[in-house]
């Protein structure tokens, strides 16, 4: 019972914090992007994809493991979160292939949510699955 506690926990929590971290990650990027009148989109993607993996690394911190844990989960974190970035963004012009409507523009903008929203995922999953198999092999909460 504890242990499903704990990983709602962190599922809940690395979800909220991985998006959010995600779009600050999307907005940081948007940011320091050299000026023009076209985005570098491999850059707001990538910074999506970094931020919201440190979302999903913080969630399933544990202090009290080895060091080769904490980097194997930060691997997973950033594994999964690069790929949930470049995958929500593909997708994303699949579900609006014309762009998401903006009322304050005149324009339609691309899916970056999408890919927030895949980094957001893909981080947590596979930190979510580190998680698991050391709390089934290794009986940690």
């Amino acid at each position: 019972m504890l242990s499903a506690v704990a990983m709602a926990v962190r599922v809940s929590f690395g979800l909220l914090l991985g998006f959010f971290l995600g779009v600050f990650g999307l907005y940081f990027g948007w940011f320091i992007s050299p000026p023009g009148p076209t985005l570098p989109s491999a850059l707001l993607v990538t910074f999506a994809g970094v931020g919201a993996s440190i979302g999903g690394f913080v969630s399933y911190f544990k202090p009290d493991v080895h060091r080769t844990v904490h980097w194997t989960n930060f691997a997973a974190a950033l594994t999964g979160g690069l790929v949930g970035a470049w995958a929500g963004w593909s997708l994303g012009y699949v579900i609006y292939p014309e762009g998401v409507y903006n009322p304050a523009a005149p324009i339609r903008t691309p899916p970056f949510i999408i890919s927030v929203v895949g980094a957001s995922a893909g981080a947590n999953m596979l930190s979510w699955c580190l998680y698991t198999y050391r709390l089934v092999r290794f009986r940690e909460i």
